[in-house]
């Protein structure tokens, strides 16, 4: 027998919990079954759990080689301890919005099926769910049945008959199944006559069904609810039989597990080569993405995805914050020389360093050979998208005199991308806009110093010259186009002319967050929505400082595909800047008054309060691709940022 911990498992029956009147198992029972069952799956994706040696997880040889997704938590009760005790919980129970949601009639009636379900159990769900998954919680997808599974692992017992009922099963599973039996039964509607809970004996095994509809089968001190009978067969044959064939025997699945982080609090994996030949993720694994932008962020991960038979996850969780990595074999010849613009030549394309200009909200950097993109756009994107491509490049053509875009124009620029928005300063500034936006720019380097400047002058200068053109027919104020000298190049600015009635407004028109500027420096050249922006990335001030992103400190600051990092508290203050402006939308789209609005915009601050940063990462070598995504929440004592 596999893992044969104590005792096979026998029917037991089923009584209401010791001093529990049976009317009381009316109360809200079919939502804390519901409850309690979804709770179960959702732990499975959620983690926080000591650390783990790279073994194979247990329920792995319970399970099919037929299974397509799983995910392991060592010790899910961590989670709970952690939210429960989290320095920041005091913050959160103190906002007006968790009080209203505390108070919801639907919570109310969840915390009273819970009080009856702690009643069955005869102790409070924390210390129950410690002990219901102290061997580690899993939840599986199985491609051949097409069912899920959640296996949990009970604390087992120490010796033989201690922890059991008097039927020989576990006592604390034999109970829980009891009690959500009670709850089940007690909620069935008036006058039906059937009892929702059937039973089959499956190999000596008590099989339990629920409306037909969720099968429990307790196995020693494993739990095991599936939406498949035959899965629970399946189990039960893996469980009896330690030579049955199990993912854990499947090599992709032993390959994973292999390079899985020994330190890892939640692990998971997926067989990407059973969802390929399955057809079921077909436009995912088609190879042809469905916009330029699609293709610019995703084009080299689909095609990894084309050829990688697996791909892995692992989380980890502490009360400063959370880290997802995201992780794939991977091979530079997957790629091919249709998207060798993504990971450069060998795949050794870096990103350069991430800027910071002052009151930076966002930065990303990034390799990407744009002309290349372009120019085979044809053979990596949709029909209807490709279509798009030949119509822009078209107009873009007529645009730039004639030269083709792809090969004339973004063949110019090198593949080292930089984008960063930064919060504006209106204190000192009139007209000032009602809507205040951030300002952002683009910086990449020129292959071509000279040709290129030349043309991209040109044609920003056309470019203003008809937005003048077409704003004035729509009565919009007009560009004044300057150029000012910079140390080794040149800036050209529009800045709008205010009319004499809006010159010292501070409630202007949205245009007035803008100021379009191109620089020139050396080799790089800079396109901003402001000038102040674009003169402070052109002069060198910020150009060469990274972010100093905790993700960027983790990794030791190697060069990386792609990066970008988050400023949450530089984002919860531009929403502030336009506080009114969001209550007045909110009111208009969705028809609330304005105590609602500023209730559900108050809450959204709050919860950007949380965020101290959040950082994304993509590297690439010859063996893997991975992904990794970190954020930080805030400190408990960090002052918030003002809006002012």
């Amino acid at each position: 027998m596999r893992y044969n911990m104590l005792a096979t498992t026998s029917a037991t029956t089923i009584e209401p919990p010791i001093g529990q009147p049976e009317s009381q198992f009316m109360i809200s029972t079919k939502s804390t079954v519901t409850a309690v069952y979804a709770a179960l799956l959702l732990l499975g994706a959620a983690a926080c759990s000591r650390a783990a040696t790279p073994d194979v997880p247990p329920s792995a040889k319970l399970l099919p080689e037929s299974t397509v997704a799983f995910a392991w938590v060592d010790s899910p009760s961590q989670l709970v301890d952690l939210v429960l005790h989290h320095p920041l919980r005091e913050r959160v129970e103190s906002w007006p919005a968790y009080q209203q949601v505390m108070e919801a009639d639907g919570l109310v009636k969840f915390k009273s099926g819970l009080s009856i379900f702690e009643a069955g159990m005869g102790m409070r769900w924390p210390k129950f769910l410690k002990q219901l998954t102290e061997g580690g919680l899993s939840v599986a997808l199985d491609g051949e049945s097409e069912g899920m599974v959640a296996l949990v692992c009970a604390r087992p017992e120490n010796r033989a008959g201690e922890n059991q009922n008097q039927a020989g099963e576990h006592e604390l599973l034999g109970r829980l199944r009891a009690t959500v039996f009670s709850l089940v039964r007690g909620g069935k509607p008036a006058g039906a006559e059937t009892d929702p809970i059937a039973t089959e004996d499956y190999s000596g095994q008590t099989v339990y069904s629920i409306n037909g509809d969720t099968h429990w089968v307790t196995l020693d001190n494993w739990m095991v609810l599936t939406n498949k009978i035959d899965l629970a067969r399946q189990v039960i044959d893996r469980f009896r039989e330690e030579q049955a064939a199990c993912l854990a025997d499947e090599p992709s699945f032993l390959n994973a597990v292999r390079q899985r982080p020994a330190d890892g609090q939640a692990w998971g994996y997926l067989n990407v080569q059973a969802v390929r030949e399955s057809g079921q993720a077909q436009p995912l694994m088609s190879g042809r993405t469905e916009n330029v932008v699609a293709e610019a962020l995703l084009g080299g991960i689909v095609s990894n995805l084309q050829h990688t038979p697996y791909a892995t996850f692992d989380l980890q969780v502490d009360s400063r914050g959370i880290e997802a990595r995201l992780q794939t074999p991977h091979q530079n010849d997957w790629v091919g020389e249709d998207r060798a613009y993504y990971f450069g030549d060998g795949g050794h394309g870096t990103a350069p360093r991430l800027l910071q200009p002052e009151r930076t909200l966002f930065a990303l950097s990034t390799y990407r050979d744009l002309s290349q993109m372009w120019l085979r756009g044809g053979d990596l994107m949709i029909d209807k998208a490709v279509d798009e491509l030949e119509q822009a490049d078209t107009q873009l053509t007529t645009f730039f005199s004639g030269r083709d875009f792809g090969d004339d124009i973004l063949s110019g620029l090198g593949p080292e991308i930089q984008f960063v928005a930064a919060q504006q300063d209106f204190a000192d500034v009139l007209p000032r806009p009602a809507i205040k936006l951030p300002a952002f720019a683009f910086r990449t380097r020129m292959l071509t110093p000279r040709e290129t400047q030349a043309e991209f002058r040109r044609v920003f200068q056309s470019l203003i010259g008809f937005i003048n053109v077409v704003g004035a027919m729509q009565g919009q104020p007009q560009f004044d186009l300057d150029q000012q000298p910079l140390a080794g190049g040149q800036l050209i600015a529009a800045t709008y002319v205010a009319a004499p009635a809006q010159r010292d407004s501070t409630s202007a028109a949205i245009n007035y967050n803008f100021s379009p500027t191109v620089a020139f420096t050396d080799e790089h050249f800079v396109l901003s929505s402001t000038t102040d922006l674009a003169r402070e990335l052109a002069t060198g001030a910020s150009s060469s400082d990274i972010v100093k992103s905790t993700l960027q400190q983790l990794d030791n600051e190697e060069p990386a595909n792609s990066m970008a990092h988050l400023n949450g508290s530089l984002l919860q203050a531009v929403l502030k800047d336009n506080h009114d402006q969001l209550i007045a939308q909110n009111m208009l789209e969705n028809g609330h008054s304005r105590e609602e609005a500023e209730g559900e915009i108050g809450l959204l601050m709050d919860l950007l309060g949380l965020i101290r940063d959040a950082d994304l990462r993509l590297d690439a070598d010859a063996s893997r691709l991975r992904l990794t995504f970190r954020a930080a929440v805030t400190e408990m004592n960090a002052p918030q940022e003002s809006a002012e």
